[in-house]
């Protein structure tokens, strides 16, 4: 089977899509001799690089794809956004000489909701797969199609895979590093990394690491990842440059030295340096209720560490719930009309059960390694070939759901305002979507 992968000409410049569009590429490459892999690079500023380039790059993209005669076409990157590509490619090519066409599906699909609604007419009718990367995100994406109650609604999930070459636990690197920060064996360190931004909510995980007061322990916060001052701008929510640094400087000033003194703030940080950082780490955590949280890459590479983990019931964040083969735990996560509600007293309980158990190294290996069975590369490769085998369902089209998405979010970034019914609530579009973002347990309470 040939198949033909496009993806972007150069990195994203999103800190996760760094990771997962790599690692989603080095598990194509892995399916070979099997499948005949053919790739094709595109740029991420595609209207713009038609423009200023003169490349004709659709163009050639339609000319390849014509003398390659694939059997699969298949989107693994979240830019150049694969609905933009083939609305431009519909200018050139006659859809119905296209083979079966596979997305991975990132977390922004319904920022996109414009796109996706423009290609819509086109779509219907095609060979098509989508590839999700959990559960939460599959139900989302399901609340938006035509045939979501058939058998197969054409929707398969797929993890992003963790590179085990990169993130695994090790044992020289936690005691070299504990020992060049001066902890000892009593020391115990909570872990958040990734952004800190609005949506990420580590405001909160520090202000529940002041309440924490253990005798005879020794409890530290690591935040390892930049400032962000992305907010939540379709929901209203406006940033300005400067404001989370300015929103944590304000919480830690009201704090003791004693107790700014356990708080370090390590910076954004390469591969090598974080899986240093996680496994000289005692307990991962993270409340994050970002809208577009499909998966959670820095979780999923905390767990390949063997990290006890914590994490809200959120989107992909719920894919990682496991007390047997690993240790992760999920807060309760539920949307009334006031918005989120969290229940953060799992956080206070694991605290207490982590000082009362506390993990040998063995435990952790053994842990890293279960996890890595499941949401490795490695591993991953049989399922991707089983996804790539399977028939195409002919696309029914996207429901009114998405159209009237796609009206609300193109409003609401014209008129530069806030828009209740695009904030977390229990009474406008993002509650009728992000619902699917809080798993089965809990929904219930979101009702």
């Amino acid at each position: 089977m040939k198949i033909l992968v496009v993806k972007s000409l150069t990195e994203s410049r999103w800190g996760s899509c760094k990771v997962i569009s790599p690692n989603l590429s080095q598990l194509y490459s892995k399916l070979e001799p099997e499948f005949s892999i053919d790739w094709f690079e595109l740029p991420q500023d595609l209207l713009k690089w038609e423009v200023l380039a003169s490349d004709f790059i659709i163009a050639k993209f339609c000319s390849h794809v014509e003398q390659t005669n694939p059997d699969r076409i298949v989107f693994v990157d979240h830019l150049p956004q694969p609905a933009l590509v083939l609305t431009y490619l519909s200018m050139l090519l006659n859809f119905k000489k296209l083979p079966p066409i596979i997305f991975h599906v990132y977390g922004d699909f319904s920022y996109f909701a414009k796109e996706w609604i423009l290609l819509n007419d086109n779509l219907i009718g095609l060979p098509v797969r989508f590839i999700v990367a959990s559960d939460s995100q599959k139900r989302l994406l399901e609340n938006f199609l035509f045939n979501a109650q058939s058998e197969d609604v054409g929707i398969d999930k797929l993890c992003f895979p963790v590179n085990s070459k990169e993130y695994y636990f090790n044992k020289e690197e936690r005691e070299s590093y504990r020992l060049e920060l001066g902890l000892n064996d009593s020391d115990i360190v909570i872990l958040y990394s990734g952004r800190i931004s609005l949506q990420k909510n580590v405001d909160i995980l520090i202000n529940e690491f002041l309440k924490i007061k253990k005798e005879n322990k020794r409890f530290h916060l690591w935040i390892a990842g930049a400032f962000d001052d992305v907010g939540a701008d379709f929901m209203g929510y406006e940033s300005y440059h400067g404001y989370m640094f300015s929103k944590i400087h304000s919480l830690l000033s009201q704090a003791s030295l004693e107790d700014q003194s356990r708080i370090k703030f390590l910076g954004h940080q390469r591969k090598a340096a974080l899986r240093k950082i996680k496994s000289a780490a005692d307990i991962f955590a993270s409340f994050s209720l970002y809208h577009d949280e499909d998966y959670g890459m820095s979780p999923a590479e905390a767990l390949a560490t063997g990290l006890s983990t914590i994490l809200t019931d959120w989107g992909g964040y719920s894919s990682f719930a496991s007390q047997d083969k690993w240790d992760c735990q999920l807060i309760p996560v539920s949307l009334s009309q006031y918005g989120f509600e969290l229940n953060l007293q799992p956080f206070h309980d694991k605290i207490d059960r982590y000082v009362k158990e506390r993990d040998c190294l063995n435990k952790r290996e053994q842990r890293s390694r279960d996890f890595l069975k499941e949401f490795s590369i490695n591993q991953n490769v049989a399922n991707l070939a089983h996804i790539l085998k399977k028939k195409p369902i002919h696309f029914s089209g996207f429901n009114w759901l998405l159209d009237q998405y796609a009206v609300a979010l193109s409003e609401n970034w014209s008129k530069n305002k806030f828009n209740k019914f695009l904030s977390p609530g229990s009474d406008g579009y993002y509650y009728g979507i992000y619902k699917n973002y809080i798993s089965g347990l809990n929904r219930e309470n979101s009702k």
